[in-house]
């Protein structure tokens, strides 16, 4: 065929074409960036509070918390702060720009993992099965995007699967630098015991490739387990820390607790729509993935199931996983090499128009579920300093403020015994709540409208209901002072 025999937009497709998985990354980016800056759910929970208040001690005093000083239950006991270098970046997120802060730091790990998820899975597939991809699992990870820690703990952990499936590709152990990962990831969360498990799936498949020298595998994935290793112990808690997450998941009392409850289909859920989606692949297009890593992800959803939580592990890794058997099914040739600059520089400029427009409007706390503020205004000053029974998603609330909880979101430190007591006082259990009043001195009450205590409390003898709304109910001894104007 001579030149002039070439159509006019043979060569345009393919420079579209060229751009298309930087299209893909970078929207993933700004999706990532625009749904933790401008939507209030980011903060539905209560311990974005006491996460703050921690950084901000430990700051003020350069040391890591070793023991509770927050609440006036269980002041002195031991507690291991496995999230404390978290607690200091939102503590300094907090300082630079309150609220607006602590989002924009959020929205900047939720686009560094979306990136990573966007470039690892666009090297192997391409397309609408790309973008379908990304939906379906942002999607599953949306319920998980909160202002806590774990959301900081998702950059490595999909760069760590990253490292695993090159690896894999290469032929050879991970690189021994990844021992510094491991570290940085176990001091931002305890969710770092996920590298072992995904080291170990992705280690048995390469003992198991006969292209690969037995010995020489077992070799150097052991040097490379022993890295991590050691990569895990260098926090402040050293050994102890590679335990202590193991124990939180041990609890028996954390189905009380709604991000560990078991995930409940009886409403529509993106994880729902996500396995019918790998289902009709697998049954019609013929969806296959290597052993091990089919295992991994089968364990990956049998935690999901049991605890929700684990949605947002399964949402990250998944897609990355299944990105080259996608292909694959779907007999894609492979995608063209990500640009990068123009991707990062479209990124860029979202993300400084959505932090001006953010900052242009303030975002502010108001009353919800985690935040009784007016409840708490109407509290006269000296009665604040006394004794209070509170729900336990307000702990944090109190924290923040300076104030001693009954309880927080600190499970893990009140441990199981004082979690079911807390349940049997919320549930109304009068003989009990007799007994908790007089051993704890309790002058007042601060309780979700939702718990049962809050209706036995309207009948109970030597109370009464000082201030009440939608969110929060505040009830005082009789002979409390009162409310001040």
């Amino acid at each position: 065929m001579t030149a002039a025999a070439i159509p006019e937009d043979a060569g345009a497709k393919p420079r579209l074409a060229s751009y298309w998985p930087a299209l893909v990354l970078a929207v993933a980016c700004a999706v990532a960036i625009a749904d933790v800056m401008f939507s209030h759910a980011v903060f539905n929970d209560g311990d974005t509070y006491w996460h703050i208040a921690a950084g901000r001690w430990m700051l003020a005093h350069r040391q890591v918390l070793h023991r509770d000083i927050f609440s006036y239950t269980h002041f002195g006991q031991p507690w291991m702060t496995h999230e404390w270098f978290s607690e200091i970046l939102m503590a300094l997120a907090f300082a630079a720009g309150r609220w607006n802060g602590i989002l924009v730091l959020f929205a900047a790990s939720a686009a560094a993992t979306a990136g990573l998820m966007a470039y690892e899975a666009g090297r192997k597939l391409r397309g609408l099965a790309l973008a379908v991809l990304l939906i379906l699992s942002f999607s599953v990870m949306s319920a998980g995007v909160l202002a806590r820690p774990h959301l900081l703990a998702l950059t490595p952990l999909v760069g760590w699967t990253m490292l695993m499936i090159r690896a894999r590709e290469k032929g050879a152990a991970p690189p021994l630098w990844a021992a510094l990962v491991m570290a940085g990831w176990a001091n931002l969360h305890g969710s770092f015991i996920y590298g072992f498990l995904l080291a170990g799936f992705f280690g048995l498949e390469a003992l198991f490739d006969p292209a690969l020298d037995r010995w020489r595998t077992v070799r150097d994935w052991a040097v490379f387990g022993a890295a991590t290793l050691a990569g895990a112990c260098a926090t402040p808690h050293g050994v102890f820390g590679l335990i202590y997450p193991l124990r939180i998941m041990s609890m028996q009392t954390l189905y009380n607790i709604g991000e560990w409850k078991p995930l409940s289909f009886a409403t529509p859920q993106p994880l729902e729509f996500a396995l019918l989606a790998a289902l009709y692949m697998g049954l019609a297009r013929g969806l296959r993935a290597p052993m091990f890593r089919l295992l991994l992800l089968l364990l990956l959803l049998h935690l999901t199931l049991i605890h929700q939580r684990y949605q947002i592990v399964l949402g990250a890794t998944a897609p990355l996983i299944l990105a080259e058997p996608l292909a694959k099914a779907l007999a894609q040739r492979p995608p063209a090499p990500i640009r990068l600059a123009p991707a990062l520089a479209v990124v860029a400029l979202a993300a400084l128009a959505m932090i001006g427009f953010r900052f242009a409007d303030p975002a502010q706390r108001g009353d919800d579920f985690v935040t009784p503020k007016s409840a708490m205004a109407h509290v006269p000053v000296p009665l604040l300093r006394q004794p209070v029974l509170n729900t336990y998603d307000f702990g944090g609330y109190l924290i923040f403020h300076g104030l001693r909880p009954f309880i927080d979101g600190r499970a893990d430190m009140y441990g199981d015994d004082f979690m079911r007591l807390h349940n049997h006082l919320m549930r109304g259990d009068e003989p009990e709540l007799d007994r908790t009043i007089g051993k704890y001195g309790i002058q007042w009450m601060l309780l979700s409208p939702r718990e049962p205590l809050a209706r036995a409390m309207e009948a109970k003898p030597g109370w009464r209901k000082l201030y009440g709304d939608v969110w929060a109910v505040v009830f005082v001894r009789q002979d409390a002072p009162a409310p001040a104007r």
